[in-house]
């Protein structure tokens, strides 16, 4: 143990935008107004309750606010080398075919990338829908708060990154996970992870899969004040479970609040605060302000408006270059995108064969989805040879049934994309299961 604590380091030195030590307030569910509130100061200590009672505590100082991992959608995407400007462009049309909802109403916010980063890499991010969004803080900032960050949960867990240069090979990071009497919160990487219904904590970890991170050989586990003591004995017990840290209000404020500074802040583009060291206003603030529009109004000019429109031609072309890759990954040598993307088009619909192969995947879910009753399919997509379909189950179990059907004959995969208890629906959706999986053929 004493040689991987060696090689390991918590995660990166915290964003210098706001002094260590701030306050924070926890949501406990995606409404404000209603859910309870945990919350934490410098020297005032810390507690749970309301909304009012949470500002009251925190009036004046500026706050980080932690929402719940089940609100926000942490994904990645493969990306050609480009600015950070054209990489927050281009970014949302990446993750466009695999969103339920159009990118015109989610808000995506784009994790820290490295300096050096190569065509090709994958950049992440988080999406989340821009109403949650406002709505969180136009309740905040209407009980006087003042809000610094805005991070998920599931990325606040302390996470470990390998120190490079040890002598032996790093082994897989532990996943953390953070146990609650009804949810659970899940960290798998730097910026994956997901939360949700307790329920639903097996199925997860037996899928194995979350977030492209691989199976879990080790699990590092917080309990909150509200677990029983056998479930904690029942974890100590489990198989690749390194420590098991026993719930208590200290050790949840620590648990959520280890990484939230240097984790991905959804407070970007239309949210992004003012620098917090702002005061109030100074006798050459307006004149300052007058001076700089001045000399924007004289630097105005065709040679202005030409360069922002070149640099948006080159984001849209990156985009399409980038959804091309992704398209036909066997195509390395790209002159124009749209041109090729045609031609592959007519040579699919000429020749039929991703059509049969469609045909034949779709026909083996038929068959599957039928013999479990319960289960409704409610979309499905087809691209690279893989099916990506989304559906719903009144009970978990149904959803592994259907995953050992399709995977008998040992000729199709199923992968677990996601997994949604679907607890906030209403309507025919309420009290069911949403899943996202993909099937396709096994070694592909």
């Amino acid at each position: 143990m004493q040689s991987l604590l060696s090689r390991r380091r918590t995660t990166p030195a915290p964003d210098r935008r706001q002094p260590a030590g701030a306050a924070w307030i926890r949501l406990h569910g995606p409404d404000v107004e209603r859910d309870e509130l945990s919350w934490s100061t410098p020297r005032g200590g810390g507690g749970r309750g309301t909304l009012a009672q949470a500002a009251e505590a925190c009036r004046g100082r500026l706050v980080d606010v932690i929402v719940p991992g089940e609100s926000v959608l942490l994904a990645g995407a493969p990306m050609p080398k480009a600015g950070p400007r054209q990489l927050r462009e281009a970014f949302p049309y990446a993750l466009e075919d695999s969103l339920a909802e159009d990118v015109e109403h989610l808000h995506f916010a784009l994790a820290p990338t490295p300096r050096r980063r190569v065509a090709g890499e994958p950049v992440y991010g988080a999406v989340v829908e821009r109403a949650l969004v406002e709505q969180w803080l136009d309740r905040l900032r209407e009980a006087g708060l003042r809000i610094g960050r805005l991070v998920p949960d599931t990325l606040c867990l302390p996470w470990a990154e390998a120190v490079d240069g040890a002598d032996e090979a790093p082994e897989p990071e532990p996943w953390v996970l953070w146990l609650g009497r009804e949810r659970f919160v899940l960290r798998t990487a730097r910026f994956a992870g997901l939360a949700g219904e307790r329920s639903l904590l097996e199925a997860v970890l037996a899928a194995g899969s979350v977030g492209g991170a691989g199976e879990p050989h080790r699990l590092e586990v917080y309990t909150g004040e509200d677990v029983g003591s056998e479930a904690v004995a029942a974890l100590q017990e489990r198989a690749g479970v390194l420590r098991v840290e026993p719930g208590s209000a200290q050790g949840e404020a620590g648990a959520f609040c280890a990484d939230r500074a240097g984790g991905l802040d959804l407070m970007q583009g239309p949210y992004r605060p003012d620098t917090p060291q702002a005061g109030g206003p100074r006798v050459w603030r307006w004149p300052a302000v007058l001076l700089w529009v001045l000399v924007l109004a004289q630097l105005a000019s065709v040679g202005v408006e030409h360069s922002r429109l070149a640099e948006r031609h080159a984001a849209l072309q990156q985009g399409i270059t980038a959804l091309y890759r992704r398209s036909f990954p066997a195509d390395h040598r790209i002159v124009n995108a749209r041109v090729q993307m045609a031609q592959h088009l007519a040579a699919l619909r000429a020749g039929g064969q991703s059509g049969d192969h469609f045909v034949e995947l779709l026909a083996a879910l038929g068959n599957a989805v039928r013999a479990e009753p319960g289960l409704r399919v409610d979309a499905v997509s087809y691209k690279g040879g893989r099916l990506g379909v989304r559906l719903s189950a009144p009970r978990v179990a149904l959803v592994q049934a259907l995953r050992d059907r399709l995977g008998r004959d040992g000729r199709l995969a199923t992968h677990i994309e996601s997994i949604d208890a679907g607890g906030h629906d209403q309507g025919e959706q309420a009290g069911r299961t949403r899943v996202r999986l993909s099937v396709e053929e096994s070694g592909t």
